[in-house]
């Protein structure tokens, strides 16, 4: 199975994409991505999935599962991608995922907010 390589970067004031897939990029496209990169910025992998929208689902993007009350976060987590959530103190984590019933509501870094509530 092929999957498109994608990242973005969280620089702590804009969200950064390589809006191509980076196995594909030119060296011009990458340069432009990597030399916005600050000391402290944080970078996202894309997950090869997509929420029941269309719209990509990256590391750290915070997803409503329909099948679940509670809101997850998406992560790496023993080499599989997976969703990540916190129920009444117990953590678990989620492999099956199936992207019609999950809808991206934001972000850890540009809304963390949305993990709390």
């Amino acid at each position: 199975m092929n999957r498109e390589i994608k990242f973005r970067a969280w620089t702590g004031e804009d969200m950064l994409h390589s809006h191509n897939n980076i196995i594909n990029d030119s060296n011009s496209q990458l340069q432009w991505f990597f030399n916005r990169m600050r000391p402290h910025t944080k970078i996202m992998q894309y997950t090869g999935l997509k929420d029941k929208n269309g719209k990509e689902i990256y590391e750290g993007d915070i997803l409503d599962h329909e099948a679940h009350a509670v809101k997850s976060q998406m992560v790496w987590h023993n080499k599989h991608i997976c969703f990540a959530g916190l129920d009444n103190g117990v953590s678990y984590y989620y492999q099956s995922i199936d992207e019609k019933h999950i809808t991206i509501l934001g972000n850890i870094y540009e809304s963390p907010e949305l993990l709390k509530a």
